[in-house]
């Protein structure tokens, strides 16, 4: 089964292994944030412009996978580029929050472990 994008065919296939990548170096991203903050550079755009030149304009034309950069239209570079931006921004704020969240909730939890010590000293 395919669909035509920008006048190429895409295979489902080949769109399926995209998405799988996507989850697989966005977990990739929050694991190397955790250790590196340095990679949250530009809220995670410096991430994404990183992966589309290293896929995009390296990995798939040697691979033969897809053409090289020069070879595509300035409309598809331009969509590649933005949407890979759009896609590490927004694993960064999700991963943000979600850490944020976290942290909440420990102190949270801290604070009503606090109180419930004092109310048992107090008796």
């Amino acid at each position: 089964m395919t669909y035509v994008f920008t006048g190429h065919v895409i295979n489902y296939g080949v769109a399926l292994v995209h998405q799988g990548f996507s989850i697989v170096f966005g977990l990739l991203y929050c694991l190397l944030a955790t250790a590196c903050p340095l990679v949250t550079l530009g809220q995670g755009l410096a991430f994404g412009l990183i992966i589309t030149l290293l896929f995009h304009a390296i990995l798939l034309p040697l691979g033969g996978w897809a053409p090289q950069v020069w070879d595509i239209s300035a409309h598809e570079v331009f969509s590649e580029v933005f949407g890979h931006l759009l896609w590490a921004w927004t694993i960064e704020i999700v991963r943000r929050d979600m850490v944020r969240m976290r942290f909440a909730s420990a102190s949270t939890l801290a604070k009503a472990s606090s109180d419930v010590r004092s109310m048992a000293t107090n008796r």
